[in-house]
């Protein structure tokens, strides 16, 4: 661990601690009971059942049919997931293991139950002005904290200049820099992270489990750079979230960053090789991960991207093993094309089961004007080599940085021109996923606060006769905003989740200040929220008045 960045050796100490010990994991099982009422509101609670990660609990285990939601009686199990051995360029056999022939967990032992269809196949509109029913059960602390939280990252200034002076705060002596944190820490970090460890995070998201909404948990330090322990102790770290988020029975799905495995160098050149050769069906149409397959590295650059693949492997298999679905992020675009390759690589390996939700999802920015051949190329791959495809639809996280790049290297922009197209793309992506999943070929998560999307998938949903709590369609937004939304889909009986990043505050605020200056629109359509804050606190002073 010498020479580790401060923030893996800080995760890292998290998984191995005495401060973070397995003891303190088992007092926090003890204490967050997950429930599945979804009538209590966000922090309300009623009783308490066991909830499993990623699927509703009724749904944990046995083949389902796409259509209807019914248990599909001894249907076949689809190929157990294997690994295929490479030789890497320093002529080495490749460390891939095998993974497991058990099914993944989360598809095994639970009952029998038949799920009749019921919708609205003209038009679904969700209830989200109920202020009440979402915020009713937090207290006036919070919810005047996240009104104020949420109206300030509202402002312009806030975006731009905000994350510069936090910046020049951490250049100052400790003693001036720790109240800085502190504030940051009382405000936006926790209005939007859920802790600075893994057990702060499950604490605070028990009101979610509470209401049957499950989580993502993510390490979000960003911009770790180094030598190669660095790399491996990130990967180690994602791994170890993922065992000990599953035996606490903290809910949802796990993700990870490519770049937190690999060096950002190695990415670009890749993606510079897969796009100067054909794409990625060219350069590997088996989708092997074979490091020979890759042209135009060297010797020592093959070596290290066999390197990547063995880390993000170990990971995958982790995730497969203990049934928590994990979530390749994407990232810039000049590195994107890398880890599409290694994600659909890897959903080769782990998504082998066409009858159980997929393990390994990919992310389709839907910002990108290439976003729908990507996801046709997925599909297509899919289908020629017998796995399920599985994506994380977003509209793009990179905006400004893309534009800026391009402008700078004098290359047409990647990315749409106005937000129309932009919507029009991932309403029109989400619609052909819909559509796949109810062929059972695909799984879908839908991360969006657009509501006239979510509504759409929904009413498509209906269309194709599948069941709100269908294994395979996932809703989700970021933790801290939409609130109201994921509340409405909950009670409606959707599978929603929230995105709740962790880690400590000096590591975690890159991610934080990108996701404010790049989510404005999200957060200009945070109005809504702040009404509901604004309506619920006047509902409270009523009845003091009353």
């Amino acid at each position: 661990m010498s020479k580790v960045s401060g923030g893996v050796k800080q995760l890292y100490q998290f998984s191995v601690s005495s401060r973070n010990s397995w003891e303190q994991l088992q007092q926090a099982k003890e204490q967050l009971q997950p429930s599945r009422n979804l009538h209590a509101g966000i922090g309300g609670r009623k009783k308490t059942a066991p909830l499993l990660l990623g699927v509703p609990n009724r749904l944990a285990a046995k083949p389902y049919n796409a259509v209807g939601g019914k248990s599909a009686e001894g249907s076949a199990r689809g190929s157990t997931p294997t690994t295929t051995t490479t030789t890497s360029a320093t002529s080495h056999s490749n460390e891939l293991t095998t993974a497991s022939a058990v099914s993944p967990s989360y598809v095994e032992e639970y009952e029998s139950t038949t799920l009749p269809y019921s919708g609205n196949k003209t038009g679904k509109k969700l209830q989200v002005n109920d202020s009440a029913a979402t915020y009713g059960s937090l207290s006036t602390l919070h919810l005047i904290r996240s009104y104020l939280v949420l109206k300030m990252a509202q402002l312009p200034l806030v975006a731009s200049v905000g994350p510069k002076i936090f910046s020049a705060t951490q250049k100052l002596p400790n003693v001036m820099r720790q109240p800085a944190n502190y504030v940051v820490k009382k405000t936006f970090f926790e209005q939007f992270c859920g802790g600075e460890s893994l057990v702060e995070a499950v604490t605070a998201t028990q009101r979610l489990r509470d209401s049957g909404i499950s989580c993502i948990f993510d390490y979000a330090a960003e911009g770790l750079v180094g030598e190669e322990n660095v790399y491996d102790s990130a990967a180690s770290v994602v791994e170890s979230t993922i065992l000990q988020a599953r035996d606490i029975g903290a809910g949802g799905f796990s993700c990870i960053k490519v770049s937190a495995v690999s060096p950002m160098s190695v990415l670009e050149k890749v993606t510079c090789s897969i796009h100067g050769n054909g794409g990625i069906t060219s350069v590997d149409p088996e989708l092997t991960l074979n490091p020979m397959n890759v042209p135009n590295l060297t010797h020592e650059e093959a070596a290290e991207w066999q390197q990547v693949i063995s880390r993000l492997d170990r990971v995958c298999k982790a995730a497969y093993e203990k049934g928590v679905p994990i979530l390749i992020d994407a990232e810039q675009y000049y590195v994107q094309e890398a880890i599409e390759y290694l994600a659909l690589g890897m959903q080769k390996r782990y998504n082998r089961d066409m009858h159980s939700p997929a393990i390994v999802y990919t992310t389709v920015q839907c910002y990108l004007k290439s976003a729908v051949d990507r996801v046709e190329q997925g599909l297509g791959l899919g289908s020629n080599l017998d796995f399920k495809y599985a994506a994380k639809l977003v509209r793009g996280a990179y905006l400004f940085f893309e534009r800026r790049l391009a402008l700078e290297k004098g290359y047409s922009s990647p990315v749409f021109d106005c937000i129309e197209d932009t919507h029009r793309c991932y309403n029109d992506i989400a619609a052909r996923m819909v559509s796949q999943v109810s062929n059972n070929s695909a799984s879908l998560m839908l991360a969006t606060h657009n509501l006239d999307s979510v509504e759409k998938a929904a009413t498509q949903m209906a269309q194709k006769q599948l069941h709100a709590s269908n294994p395979n369609v996932y809703f989700a937004q970021l933790f801290g905003m939409g609130d109201s939304m994921t509340m409405a889909l909950a009670k409606e009986g959707y599978n929603t989740c929230k995105y709740v990043p962790f880690g400590p505050i000096e590591e975690v605020m890159p991610y934080l200040t990108r996701r404010i200056e790049e989510n404005r629109d999200i957060l200009g359509g945070a109005r809504k929220e702040v009404s509901l804050f604004s309506e619920e606190l006047k509902r409270r002073v009523l009845l003091r008045a009353a």
